[in-house]
Formats: C-alpha cells, sequence, structure tokens
C-alpha cells in the first residue's frame, strides 16, 4: 500500500509540469530564442523563419513549405503568425507487484501573434485545458498565456501579460520534476513585465511577476526574476537564473531560487544540457528556511537528423539533508521529428524513491502535433 501511494505521487509529479522551448537549438549556431519564436522567452507560435528550420534543422523529412501552418492550406496575411499545439501523453508505471497505465490529453490550444505597426505584437493561446489532473480546478476552455509585447530595436524588448517567467533551460519537457517543483508546473503561468536584451553575445531576462490573479483557488507568488546567458563559440550556452517569491495564502512565506544551467555542444552529433537549482524558502511556523535541490541532466546523441537519443537523470529533495524528502530516476529517452508538425518522445525511468521502494520503472510517450 506504501509503495502504491508513492508511486501514485511519484506519477502526478513526474508528468505534469510544463515548459515551453527547445535550448538545444543553440547548437545549430541559434542561442536566442527569437530566431524561431515569436516570444524572447521561447516556445508558443513560430515565425515563419522557425518553421522552416523546423524542417531544415529538426526534422527527419519534409518537404518544401510543409512546415508552413496549417500545411499552407490557410493563406495568412504578413502581418500574423499562427499555430496550435495538441499533446497526448500516455504512462505506466510497473513495479514488482503491478502495473498499471494512464493516457491523458495534456493541451489542445489555438495561438496567434498580430503584428500592430513595426514594434507592436500582440499574442494569446484560446484552447481546451486538456484532462490532466493538475488543472482541474481551471475552467474547460483557458488562455495559457496572452500578452503584448513592444520591440524598442532589434535587440531590446519588453513584454506584459501572462506566460512564464524566464528562468533555467526552459526545454520542452513534460514530464520534469525540476520546473514542477521550481513552479513552473502545467497552468501555473503568472502576469509579469518582462525586460529582454537578446544579441549575438547572449541574452538578459528581467521580470517583474505579479502573481496568477486566481482569487483563493490557489497558491499565489508576486517577486522577480532574472536570467542572464551567454554564448560560447557560437553554439553552446552558460547562464544563471535567480529567482525571489513572495507567496501568499500559501505553504510559504517567501523564497529564493537561484542556479546554473548550460547547453554545451561537443560535435555535430553529441550535446549535453543541465541545470542545478536551489530553492530556498521560509514556512510559516517553521523557525528556519527549508532549502530544496533540483537538478536534471541529459547527455543526448543525433546519428540522423531528427532522431536524439538521450541518457537522462533528474534530483529532486525538497529539503537538502534528508534523503527521505524526495527522489531521482535516470533511463534513456528517445526523441524522433520524423517530419514537420510532428514529434515523439519515449522515455524508461529507473525511480530510486523514498523509503527504499525498489523495482518501480515508469514508461512514458508524449506525442505533439502543432498546425
Amino acid at each position: 500500500m506504501k509503495l502504491a501511494l508513492v508511486c501514485s505521487w511519484f506519477a502526478f509529479v513526474f508528468v505534469v509540469s510544463t515548459a515551453e522551448a527547445y535550448p538545444w537549438n543553440v547548437r545549430h549556431g541559434y542561442p536566442n530564442c527569437t530566431a524561431c519564436h515569436v516570444s524572447p522567452g521561447g516556445g508558443g507560435v513560430l515565425n515563419g523563419y522557425g518553421r522552416e528550420l523546423s524542417r531544415e534543422l529538426q526534422s527527419t523529412w519534409g518537404q518544401e513549405r510543409e512546415s508552413s501552418f496549417a500545411y499552407g492550406v490557410v493563406k495568412l496575411p504578413e502581418w500574423i503568425d499562427a499555430g496550435g499545439n495538441m499533446r497526448y501523453l500516455q504512462i505506466v508505471q510497473d513495479t514488482p507487484t503491478a502495473i498499471s497505465g494512464r493516457g491523458f490529453w495534456m493541451q489542445a490550444d489555438l495561438e496567434a501573434a498580430v503584428r500592430v505597426g513595426e514594434k507592436l505584437t500582440l499574442v494569446g493561446t484560446v484552447g481546451w485545458k486538456g484532462n490532466a489532473d493538475s488543472l482541474k480546478a481551471d475552467s474547460a476552455i483557458l488562455s495559457r498565456r496572452h500578452f503584448a509585447m513592444y520591440a524598442m530595436n532589434d535587440r531590446l524588448s519588453v513584454r506584459a501579460g501572462r506566460f512564464y517567467p524566464f528562468y533555467g533551460l526552459m526545454q520542452a519537457e513534460h514530464k520534469d520534476p525540476t520546473r514542477s517543483n521550481l513552479g513552473f508546473d502545467q497552468g501555473e503561468e503568472s502576469y509579469n513585465l518582462e525586460f529582454s536584451d537578446q544579441n549575438e553575445n547572449g541574452s538578459f531576462f528581467v521580470t517583474p511577476i505579479f502573481g496568477k490573479f486566481r482569487g483563493e483557488r490557489r497558491p499565489d507568488e508576486r517577486g522577480l526574476a532574472v536570467s542572464k546567458f551567454f554564448v560560447v563559440n557560437g553554439n553552446s550556452r552558460v547562464g544563471f537564473s535567480a529567482l525571489y517569491g513572495k507567496g501568499s495564502r500559501a505553504s510559504y512565506d517567501s523564497r529564493i531560487a537561484f542556479g546554473p544551467s548550460a547547453v554545451l555542444n561537443f560535435s555535430n552529433e553529441f550535446f549535453w544540457m543541465g541545470e542545478v537549482d536551489l530553492d530556498r524558502r521560509k514556512i510559516p511556523g517553521n523557525g528556519s528556511p527549508v532549502t530544496g535541490l533540483y537538478q536534471l541532466q541529459k547527455l543526448s546523441y543525433e546519428p540522423v537528423k531528427g532522431v536524439i537519443f538521450s541518457a537522462r537523470q533528474d534530483l529532486q529533495r525538497r529539503q537538502v539533508g534528508d534523503s527521505r524528502s524526495g527522489f531521482w530516476t535516470a533511463g534513456p529517452m528517445i526523441d524522433w521529428y520524423p517530419r514537420p508538425h510532428f514529434d515523439l518522445q519515449l522515455t524508461a525511468s529507473r525511480a530510486f524513491l523514498p523509503g527504499g521502494a525498489d523495482g518501480l520503472w515508469i514508461y512514458t510517450g508524449v506525442l505533439h502535433f502543432y498546425l
């Protein structure tokens, strides 16, 4: 019974987090997200150049203009970029005593970016929330992100609205316990004011956080996030992120999260990604702050364009020094981008849980289609 409860807790944490980009594209000489995306922080609707790169650099096969919005069937005016995302996740838990599985839709969204003149862009999504447990309290139809962005020049921009503050790797992994525990879980976008500076040498983000404005339903947080990244040899990136948050109606009064992250390119086929974060929280009724440790790393090999084999390892410990407060996982992963608009990810993770529970494997598959 104890093992079953631990497995259920682990599976919930393991599958619901989300992030928004493919930071490993830095190894192709694109260190900043705006090379492919409208958003300075990456993710979301692609610009025209990003769609072409999805075919030329990321997909195993693809024909000319296949990567266009809706395969080119719908012709959009030049002042609109549009897209959409559908994600389905299947998870299987294998223990020495039982095997159980579950599948669910994570999202089904449409998104558009409308340019108003040369400097102002309005971006918004609308869609079905999906049926992940983490979103049960939300309405069936929602807007995950919406913001207005003003480009002062080719480097500097400011945006305001609902989105994730830029922090760490910002990778497109939908089962990453590291980001979940740092407050970037699925559906946890906040309202922010972001200032960004991006150039060939790196990027810098400063983001005041104003909270989620969800009334009494969920804990809220206000604060400030800062991230600085440097480009190394034109195809690698190293940086540091920090976040101060003031909690309310929640499990902590305030917190400070900080840590380094990197994407390192070793050759045309091999690259590595990693992030380590400490999260120090002042908890009501607890005299001393509690410090958590969250870490992930992934070594990847791409023998054929669009097919990436990885060895991945995650660690989360809610309280440093207490082995019962977390777990770590390790295992292989395969990402395949067969053609523009599709990608598939399969993962097998051996889980090492608190209490010495042995023999737990978590198998996951994510199917992603984008318009």
